[in-house]
């Protein structure tokens, strides 16, 4: 097992790279990213470290390709590690291209736009100006370059004449500093499948930084620790587990960092289509991942899901059995931005956990789905509305559906708190015969002022807390939960397309049983008041601690919500003579 070092300060290719900093003759670092990528040993137990406060730009001309397979495995015990030394920040692994290049390089094409000939190997997918933020990508562009205004777009980038245009009110080469672009092209990562690696303490921007998918043989023990992604296209760590015969397991992510860095110029007028190409995914699990865990991370502007499983194929073997944990995610500025979720057809999407996640500022719904599926102790706080016309999903805060062949059984919704929603707190529905929700159990939640903006596509009433399209499994099961809006006077249920009250829905339908219509009293800081009606309301479903680490329960019975409320401490007076 040997340790190689890689540093701009001193750092030289020609020597051995078997020492931090330089000692004598040929005892030194290394010092750039593609000697290192193409001489280090990849052996099991072998580690490749950049030197902390550095950074390296790795794409330095347009048909250049960065990207580093990995040739082989560590093993058990023995990772092949990729991370940092040193003191001071992390290293910076940089896949940005200023094209901004000279004056005669640019052709003035009138109306403020400017052309200028790039033969990329790979389209680009990105423009930063003046590090001012990346602007549209892909389909958020006009059709032409005639459509670059400006305002909605910015740029265009025409593939078949490979002439990248952008908007300038002067020659782009005088009139910003810096002209970059990022491509979708990974970092590292094997298109053949590669097990027992480590990457920590490493910040990366730009690109689809990692790509693993099991063509030939299984990826397994993959971490990623203390990792940073910034500016990322498509997607940062795409797990594809589409093949028959073998499998992505016991993957690890653990206290990284995900921003996409996401910028529109327009928050207007934008219409689904123009936004449906646009990915930049934080994780993707795709029909493979099992049994893998993600964690104490944070996730920034996610374009469209930021921790999300699928397993829609049954010739693979799906996404089963995996933790999503104690995360926190933001979004914005994303126009179409979840969180976390899972779906899948029967068999493939099993058993999946959900809990201790914060969630704030997403604009469309999380749909938990599959089998078995556990989401617990988690909130959902205010959910903006989409700024995409002709969108129809309204930033529900929970959807639980069962479209054909994807199936909703035997979800739980457990102690979560769901607040200030633009639209419904939760949503069950119906899509015919075979597909509805069934089995599932929504317990223990606090639901409160879901729906202050409007509602979802299926019915006109506001400030509802849990909707219940017309057919769904009456196998499903509503108890113990505080349903409660202060814009209304106890209708906060919609239910076979009517507005109920919570009594009523408790006393003639056979999924509600014993829910609460009080004021939560619910603080800034998420926690219950010492008088909330939740306090030793909800029943016990074995589950320890609360969101905030309290044990479970302090009381005569667990509490309602995500927080156990703590009664203060007796205070006991000692008189002395």
């Amino acid at each position: 097992m040997a340790t190689y070092y890689v540093s701009t300060v001193d750092g030289n290719d020609s020597y051995n790279g078997l020492y931090p900093t330089y000692q004598s003759g040929s005892d030194r670092p290394w010092l750039t990213f593609a000697y290192a990528k193409a001489n280090f040993p990849v052996v099991a137990g072998n580690s490749l470290l950049f030197n902390r406060g550095n950074t390296w730009d790795i794409w330095t001309t347009p048909n250049q390709d960065y990207a580093w397979a990995w040739g082989a495995d560590g093993s058990s015990g023995n990772q092949i590690t990729v991370g940092a030394y040193g003191t001071g920040a992390k290293p910076v692994i940089r896949a940005v291209l200023d094209v901004k290049g000279s004056s005669d390089d640019w052709t003035d094409m009138g109306s403020n736009r400017w052309r200028k000939t790039i033969d990329f190997v790979f389209t680009p997918r990105r423009l930063w100006l003046d590090g001012a933020g990346f602007s549209n990508k892909e389909s958020v562009q006009p059709s032409a370059y005639t459509g670059i205004n400006g305002t909605k777009y910015l740029w265009y980038f025409d593939e078949g004449n490979t002439y990248l245009y952008i908007y300038s009110t002067a020659n782009p080469a005088t009139n910003y500093n810096s002209v970059n672009v990022v491509k979708e092209r990974p970092f590292m990562g094997q298109w053949d499948g590669r097990s027992y690696w480590t990457v920590e303490n490493i910040e990366f921007r730009g690109g689809a930084p990692f790509y693993f998918s099991c063509v030939n043989r299984n990826v397994t023990n993959i971490i990623f620790s203390g990792v940073d992604f910034y500016d990322f296209c498509s997607i940062a760590i795409d797990l594809n587990g589409r093949n028959a015969s073998y499998a992505i397991t016991n993957i690890t992510v653990d206290g990284c960092v995900f921003d996409s860095n996401f910028n529109l110029i327009s928050t207007t007028g934008l219409t689904e289509p123009e936004v449906s190409g646009l990915v930049y995914e934080s994780i993707c699990n795709n029909d493979g991942t099992s049994n893998s865990i993600f964690k104490n991370s944070t996730f920034i502007d996610t374009v469209h899901q930021g921790v999300g499983f699928l397993g829609d194929n049954s010739s693979y073997s799906g996404c089963n059995y995996n933790v999503v944990e104690y995360n926190t995610f933001i979004n914005e500025g994303s126009p179409y931005s979840r969180p976390m979720g899972c779906a899948g057809i029967t068999g493939r999407c099993v058993g999946n956990i959900f809990r201790y996640n914060y969630m704030a500022h997403h604009n469309t719904d999380m749909g938990f789905n599959g089998e078995d599926t556990e989401v617990y102790y988690n909130i959902i706080y205010h959910k903006d509305t989409t700024i995409i016309s002709g969108q129809w999903e309204q930033s529900q805060g929970i959807m639980l559906q069962a479209e054909s062949p994807y199936v909703c059984d035997g979800v739980k919704i457990y102690n979560n708190l769901i607040m200030e929603c633009y639209a419904e707190g939760i949503i069950l529905l119906y899509f015919g015969v075979d597909s509805s929700p069934i089995n599932c159990e929504i317990k223990n939640n606090i639901f409160v002022n879901n729906g202050y903006g409007g509602h979802g596509d299926w019915h006109s009433q506001s400030n509802t807390q849990i909707y219940i399209q017309t057919g769904v499994s009456t196998s499903n099961v509503i108890d113990k939960n505080c349903f409660y809006s202060s814009s209304t006077n106890d209708t906060v249920v919609y239910h076979d397309d009517v507005a109920r009250t919570v009594a009523w829905a408790d006393a003639n339908t056979v999924e509600f049983v014993s829910n609460l219509a009080s004021d939560p009293k619910v603080g800034s800081d998420f926690k219950i008041a010492s008088d909330s009606p939740c306090k030793d309301m909800g029943l016990a479903l074995s589950l320890t601690p609360d969101y905030f680490g309290t044990t479970v329960p302090q009381g005569s019975a667990p509490d309602i919500g995500v927080h156990e409320y703590i009664e203060a401490e007796p205070i006991y007076l000692i008189w002395t003579k």
